[in-house]
């Protein structure tokens, strides 16, 4: 709508880097030489020359990355994301040291074996309990403690089961070069890229898209870009990498600098311009949540049942090793006679 009122007939628009002597080279002379009376640029580049006016910023974009997804956990990586291992070995802490606290501290004559401890771990029958009462207090505490802990594991565990938990994927700089990423890119966007601190960078040779990477690589170009690229099997993180605004300069001695001005104000504090911006790009739910719930399945249930064997397999080396102990010390005891 702008060109036609204006009945333009020269219209550039020109990537260019942070340095900006490259941009006095390549794009300012099209504004001496009188080729061109306005050009969109990045407001990265702010140069103070009397030929030249610095305008109003016309619309917010982003320089961001796509990759892509890592894929649903399996029921085991869920299960120690819902229970991690410190969590265990709190647990199995809490248990030794309420019975090194019950028979070597307040003296209870509760048990001289050492498994006892392991069998409140593992959720086993006690053969006997404490006497003293400040024995009977610290013990009774801590199985309370583990019945409601239990009940909460227990009861949620079918949720565990039936969520779809999606692995990490990569949000910021950090993650890109802690994950071992390699970033791609045109060489606008990775001289961006390199100054935010992205370490493994490469310049985009070829066209690219969501298909078309592979696994620890990532595709760097601004969101509007990404979006038509955009497809279920990619992410694109939820802020962006990078944020700017384009923006134009003019060439003050032209004629219609003012009213060019005045109009290119107008549309973007209208709005006209992120209109379009979204009417034109894809629709893509990019900012879908990563939790999804689905039925339990059969394959649910046998991991359930595999969980359960594995504890029963525990709690009989417990049992085993316990009845062998007490041999060795029976025979190991003085007879009477």
């Amino acid at each position: 709508m702008l060109w036609t009122k204006l009945n333009a007939t020269n219209i550039i628009y020109s990537r260019v880097g942070l340095n900006f002597s490259y941009a006095l080279l390549k794009v300012i002379p099209f504004m001496f030489n009188k080729s061109a009376n306005i050009l969109l640029v990045s407001q990265f580049m702010k140069p103070n020359l009397p030929m030249i006016e610095f305008s109003h910023p016309t619309r917010l974009t982003a320089v961001t990355i796509m990759s892509l997804k890592k894929g649903y956990m399996t029921p085991f990586e869920k299960l120690l994301l819902f229970i991690p291992l410190y969590i265990m070995a709190l647990f199995l802490i809490t248990s030794i040291l309420a019975f090194v606290a019950v028979t070597y501290i307040f003296k209870d004559p509760y048990s001289t074996n050492h498994f006892e401890a392991f069998r409140v771990y593992l959720s086993q029958s006690l053969p006997r309990l404490p006497v003293t009462n400040a024995g009977r207090l610290l013990f009774g505490s801590v199985l309370i403690i583990f019945l409601i802990l239990n009940g909460v594991l227990q009861g949620n565990f079918a949720k565990v089961l039936a969520v779809q938990q999606e692995h990490e994927n990569v949000e910021t700089v950090k993650d890109i070069n802690d994950l071992g990423y390699t970033v791609i890119g045109t060489p606008y966007v990775t001289r961006l890229l390199e100054k935010s601190g992205v370490e493994r960078i490469k310049i985009l040779q070829s066209h690219l898209n969501c298909s078309g990477l592979s696994k620890n690589v990532t595709l760097a170009a601004e969101e509007w870009h990404l979006r038509t690229l955009f497809t279920r099997n990619c992410y694109i993180p939820k802020k962006h990498i990078i944020n700017m605004y384009l923006t134009y300069y003019m060439r003050r001695q032209w004629a219609l600098c003012r009213k060019v001005n005045r109009l290119i104000l107008m549309i973007f504090e209208g709005g006209i311009f992120e209109y379009w911006y979204l009417k034109l790009s894809r629709k893509s739910k990019m900012r879908e949540s990563s939790t999804k719930y689905r039925p339990l399945l059969f394959e649910d249930l046998s991991f359930a049942f595999y969980i359960l064997l594995g504890g029963l397999f525990c709690s009989a080396i417990a049992f085993i090793i316990e009845i062998v102990i007490a041999k060795i010390k029976q025979q190991t005891q003085p007879s009477n006679d």
